[in-house]
């Protein structure tokens, strides 16, 4: 069984993934594709909590978890790009 607060934050992970596209179209943001990547597995792992309700439980909380994961280290690997690109701004 599933919480109606998973399907909720689901639904509007849905909904909001057609307007990213539109969203970072003309964002000029060093390390946007990490960002993006990190929000993508977050929307997959969203997906892997409301499945570990219906079918295979153990299987979709490790892959919910490691989507979790992957979003933590994609986050990371932006930061570190958004930082690397304001040290060059100062120097130059």
């Amino acid at each position: 069984m599933f919480q109606y607060s998973e399907v909720v934050t689901l639904l509007f992970t849905l909904v909001t993934l057609p307007v990213l596209p539109v969203i970072l179209r003309g964002l000029e943001l060093p390390g946007k594709r990490w960002f993006v990547a990190g929000y993508l597995a977050m929307a997959s792992s969203y997906v892997f909590t409301v499945a570990e309700g219906v079918l295979w439980p153990r299987a979709f909380n490790f892959l919910e978890h490691l989507g979790y994961a992957v979003a933590g280290v994609c986050v990371l690997g932006g930061v570190i790009a958004l930082s690397r690109a304001e040290r060059r701004v100062r120097e130059s």
